[in-house]
């Protein structure tokens, strides 16, 4: 029984994680959070328990927005128990503002290429062609996106939507950074 207590708490602590960055994706139909630093990308679900703290004061998790710096704190993989934000969001890069807006609009029937599959970006954060996932205007040129199968991360766009680089995690948790390129109109 004790040996059974000792790889219980043991298995508990190596699971114990603390993650540090800007909040680039907040998603509150998963809900998730999704955090960017240097070349890294954590994405942790948050459940009605996780303790949620914005500039020192309890806060809800609709008041969290991208842009803002915040610590994750995970006790199991993937799971946010403590989010420590701070600042207020980039008004140019908040989700709702004028800077999305044109930026999406801009994005919206431009088609590209990704892994050889090619799609088109459609109104209503839906794409067509041969990949399949959902993408939602994160700050102007980042989206954010989920595949059916589980892939998600952000993509940045160069200004002139050319090029795109992706930050993506596998559902395993490994990091890939596929790129896109655009097609022929």
């Amino acid at each position: 029984m004790k040996t059974l207590l000792f790889l219980l708490l043991l298995s508990t602590a190596v699971f114990a994680d603390n993650f540090e960055g800007e909040i680039s994706a907040i998603d509150p139909k998963t809900p998730t959070v999704t955090l960017a630093a240097k070349d890294k990308l954590r994405t942790y679900r948050v459940r009605a328990d996780t303790e949620i703290k914005l500039n020192g004061v309890k806060a809800k998790f609709t008041d969290l927005a991208a842009g803002m710096m915040a610590k994750v704190g995970s006790g199991d993989p993937g799971v946010a128990t403590r989010i420590e934000a701070n600042g207020t969001p980039d008004p140019a890069g908040a989700p709702g503002t004028d800077a999305n807006a044109n930026f999406e609009r801009r994005l919206v029937g431009t088609k590209w290429i990704w892994l050889g599959h090619h799609f088109a970006f459609e109104a209503g954060g839906k794409v067509s062609g041969d990949r399949t996932f959902t993408w939602k205007a994160v700050k102007p040129n980042v989206i954010s996106y989920m595949t059916v199968d589980g892939y998600h991360g952000t993509v940045t766009f160069e200004r002139g939507l050319t090029k795109a680089t992706v930050e993506e995690l596998t559902p395993d948790g490994k990091k890939a950074s596929p790129s896109l390129t655009r097609d022929k109109p």
